[in-house]
């Protein structure tokens, strides 16, 4: 159910208005998903029997079969104030707060590959992608045996709270000159530290990846028609708890608006006016240990955590859709009465961020006439100081420690150690705009003018993400306290015809050049270990010399980060129809075709595209009359680059193309009500993303459709 409601009303011969609404959404939600965390190039596809398959080949990571169930809640309710003593002035007060609840519980059949036990494989030659390929039991393989592995989680959940209040001063100072005055206060919490948990249990088990079909495979050994292997053969892998931050953000606005008309001249307009931010961000983790039985040696408790068969409803055709699952929070229980500590405690991963924002601007409006055709000028600029104030307590790897597990080390966090950085910069950013008046229904406009980007409070984040300590990729992720903004010289030239009263014609061609442009990409970090030479270095679970050697001196960890040095240029063009006939149908159809390209340094033969660009199109046909009105929409996005560096081993994530369709229609019963029904992606489009090449599926998303009907009155 989704509801909503709002009333207003005037008192005190108009001089004092209240405003109140409030919201409320429930939504039960199913996201089945399959994916990898990458594609690894440059593996040797081996096995102790056979010896060498392939050399320089891509293989997936892992491949995941996943269900999202999720029961959100989000409500709102504002407040607003208004009182004009007088003519001039008018005071606004407002107030609102959000809550946004997800619980989430997510189950996944999991795979997880290693090149160094593939039984049998096929390859794409052009690309060097495996198409099909084995994880076989048995083998003899240094990372040990392939299994089938149970995961459960709650990583998705959320618990965000917003609120906001801020006041509002317009007053009309004389006839030539207004002012306007806002003070704000805003916060936001997405408090989940310490309250999510992480769990595998697995079946060595042996099965097959097959990437050749519209959607890759994996198909594992006694998964068939329903059936499922031996529940007693479940084995206690992997256990995490609280391994989210809790985020919180604080933004307090002043600003003051001018805006002066002067009695003549052919200066229509002056605006000026300051503006002062001051923002807070903080974070911090809350986590519990991960590895009290990782290697699959102990038998799972099935009927303390009711370990029993799961079906996934609507999940993708041709895969298996049902497998083990079981209770989360039944699974802490049975840690906790094993002696093992299930209270995550805080860590020394956290940080504060204060910005401070400080903003001049003026601009000047004219007004004349060309050749008889009416012409508005407006140029401007605006200066703008920053200062960034970065403070962080973080422990940085200090030992990583073999587990009984045979591709799993155990992270080992050093002494705390302070960091303290800050920033500062400056921008004027000038800004020039002309809309000439061909004719009475043709509008021709130019605009040039630079801005600026800043980076997230996130990517200013100095903390470092260890992940958990695979041997084949030791993995980090964190923020760049040194990060600048980007910048951006922007010029477009826009012709529109309005050839009847609802129909419109418009062309625009648009250009933008970008400095310091900000991509996230991985790196080598080397981070020194403990010395194992001493009396206090015990490796209980080292098997042998390798296991000593894997784990040196040092450790080389690959670690994205975002970082400046781009260049980046961008240039298309849009064009759109709005359309409406004398029997109430109409469409409206536009397309944005654009192109970019990001020089590396001084290297400018080295481009790649941009992030996130890409041709578009939509098409929406609708009906007006009398009481009735319906809408059918097409919004498609051509395929794009969504990452550069996917921040596991530096390899590229595109998206497909995806084209929805959405419905609408609604009847007005009378002036007081109105019926109204929706249909939302109702042919189920799938989102699909690949590696560098099309043959490497990333994902696959199924959010299936969504329909909604209702009721709307006023009084």
């Amino acid at each position: 159910p989704s509801t909503s409601f709002l009333i207003s009303n005037t008192f005190n011969d108009d001089k004092l208005g209240v405003l109140f609404a409030i919201t409320n959404q429930q939504r039960k939600l199913q996201n089945n998903q399959i994916l990898t965390a990458g594609w690894r190039g440059g593996q040797t596809i081996s096995n102790p029997t056979d010896g060498v398959l392939f050399e320089n080949a891509y293989i997936p990571r892992n491949w995941d079969q996943v269900v999202d169930e999720q029961d959100r809640e989000r409500t709102n309710a504002s407040l607003v104030l208004q009182y004009a003593p007088s003519d001039d002035v008018t005071i606004t007060v407002d107030g609102m707060i959000s809550k946004f609840e997800v619980d989430s519980s997510v189950r996944d059949l999991a795979s997880w590959f290693e090149p160094d036990r593939v039984g049998s494989a096929t390859i794409d030659a052009e690309t060097g992608t495996l198409l099909t390929f084995s994880q076989e039991v048995g083998l003899g393989a240094p990372s040990g045996d392939p299994a089938s592995d149970f995961v459960s989680h709650t990583r998705n959940s959320r618990d965000v709270t917003n609120k906001a209040f801020g006041i509002n001063v317009d007053w009309q100072v004389n006839e030539s000159l207004k002012a306007k005055f806002d003070v704000s206060r805003s916060t936001a919490e997405n408090d989940r530290a310490g309250n999510d948990r992480f769990n595998v249990v697995g079946i060595i088990n042996s099965y097959t990846f097959d990437g050749t079909g519209s959607i890759p495979t994996v198909q594992h050994d006694g998964f068939e028609n329903g059936l499922l292997p031996d529940p007693s053969l479940a084995r206690l892998h992997y256990n995490e708890i609280g391994n989210q931050f809790t985020d919180e953000d604080e933004i307090t606005e002043v600003k003051a608006d001018f805006e002066y008309v002067p009695d003549k001249g052919p200066v229509e307009r002056i605006n000026f006016g300051a503006y002062r931010q001051e923002r807070e961000k903080s974070s911090f983790q809350i986590f519990g240990s991960q590895c009290q039985f990782c290697g699959y040696g102990t038998q799972a408790p099935l009927d303390e955590i009711d370990f029993e068969a799961y079906t996934a409803s609507n999940y993708f055709p041709g895969l298996i859709d049902t497998f083990y699952s079981y209770d989360g929070d039944k699974m802490l229980d049975y840690l906790a009465d094993q002696g093992f500590p299930v209270e995550p405690t805080l860590q020394n991963n956290r940080y504060t961020i204060n910005e401070d924002i400080t903003s001049l601007y003026m601009d000047f409006t004219l007004g004349f006439d060309l050749a008889d055709m009416p012409v508005t000028v407006n140029m401007g600029a605006r200066y703008s100081e920053t200062d960034i104030e970065v403070a962080a307590i973080q422990s940085f790897i200090s030992d990583v420690i073999p587990t009984s597990d045979a591709t799993l080390f155990q992270n080992v966090f050093g002494p705390a150690t302070n960091i303290e950085q800050g920033t500062s910069y400056s921008n004027l950013l000038p800004s020039f705009n002309v809309k000439l008046e061909l004719q009475d229904n043709m509008i021709l406009r130019f605009a040039a003018y630079d801005s600026i980007t800043r980076p997230t409070m996130s990517q200013l984040s100095p903390a470092t993400n260890f992940n958990e300590p695979r041997r084949q990729n030791l993995t980090a992720s964190g923020g760049n306290p040194a990060l600048k903004p980007f910048q951006s010289e922007n010029w477009d030239i826009s012709y529109e015809w309005y050839y009847n009263d609802a129909n419109l014609f418009s062309f625009a061609v648009f250009s933008k050049e970008v400095d310091d442009f900000i991509v996230t990409l991985t790196g080598a970090e080397t981070y020194e270990m403990s010395d194992r030479s001493g009396p206090d270095f015990a490796c209980t679970t080292c098997t042998d010399q390798t296991d000593d050697e894997l784990i040196g001196s040092s450790e080389v960890y690959t670690v994205s980060r975002p970082q400046n040095g781009e260049s980046a240029t961008v240039t298309g063009f849009e064009v759109g129809v709005t359309h409406m006939f004398e029997n109430g149908f109409g469409f409206i159809a536009n397309a944005t075709v654009v192109n970019s390209d990001i020089s590396v340094g001084d290297d400018t033969t080295q481009t790649f595209a941009l992030e996130g660009l890409g041709d578009s199109q939509n098409l929406v046909l609708f009906y007006e009359q009398d009481n009735w009105q319906a809408r059918v929409a097409f919004n498609n996005r051509e395929g794009f680059l969504r990452l550069v560096d996917n921040g596991f081993n530096g390899e590229p994530v595109n998206v497909e193309t995806y084209g929805q369709w959405d419905i609408s229609a609604s009847y007005d019963i009378n002036e007081n009500f109105t019926i109204f029904a929706e249909g939302i992606n109702i042919t189920e489009e799938e989102l699909v993303q690949t590696g560098r090449f099309a043959n490497q599926i990333y994902s696959v998303e199924d959010n299936g459709s969504r329909y909604a009907f209702g009721i709307r009155g006023s009084f």
